[in-house]
């Protein structure tokens, strides 16, 4: 009876273990894909392009575009944008060890490990996304609470608000959960492929 439970304990840690790689990879995909989103967007409108140009590439003079409260905005939108580019490069790198130095153990996990572990990552991963699109206008509201010490509530009439409202925010969130859920399930198939 014990030996069972240490087999069914040690098993659910294995799926646990698993799990954790496949939430990590998920989260590697979906920064990437934001990442993609945001550098790949292109506007029709010059101020709009000019923006996004100042923020990604910080080759723009938009002063005379803007109020500087707006420009305030900006430059920490600028920041939190290296800082991610940072925290992403990070992450791959980590990915890359981890795959490198644990190569041997992500090849021999059993397909139905793996797969309990997919279902299980999958089904947590497609609630919070169904959250996080239900819950957007909170989790947009507590983002810039959380990362932006300027002001970030602006007039209607601001042209940032004009440019960029909502509805962007929330069309570029679903491209990103879109492109993650596709890179996820492509690369996460093709490794189930290899395993036995």
């Amino acid at each position: 009876m014990f030996v069972i439970y240490l087999y069914t304990m040690s098993k659910k840690r294995e799926i646990f273990n698993v799990s954790l790689y496949v939430a990590f990879f998920f989260v590697l995909m979906l920064l990437t894909s934001t990442y993609f989103v945001i550098v790949l967007t292109n506007f029709d409108n010059s101020i709009a392009q000019k923006t996004k140009d100042y923020v990604v590439l910080d080759n723009q003079d938009i002063s005379s575009y803007y109020t500087e409260s707006e420009l305030n905005h900006l430059d920490e939108v600028k920041d939190l944008f290296d800082n991610f580019v940072d925290v992403l490069k990070y992450l791959w790198l980590s990915f890359i060890l981890i795959i490198y130095f644990l190569r041997t153990r992500f090849f021999h996990i059993s397909k139905k490990i793996f797969n309990e572990a997919f279902k299980l990552t999958t089904v947590v991963i497609v609630i919070a996304t169904l959250i996080k699109l239900t819950f957007f206008d909170n989790l947009f509201a507590f983002f810039h609470r959380l990362f932006f010490t300027t002001q970030w509530i602006f007039d209607s009439s601001s042209l940032l608000i004009q440019l960029f409202p909502l509805r962007f925010w929330m069309e570029k969130t679903f491209e990103v959960v879109v492109l993650s859920f596709v890179f996820y399930f492509v690369v996460l198939m093709l490794y189930r492929k290899r395993l036995k």
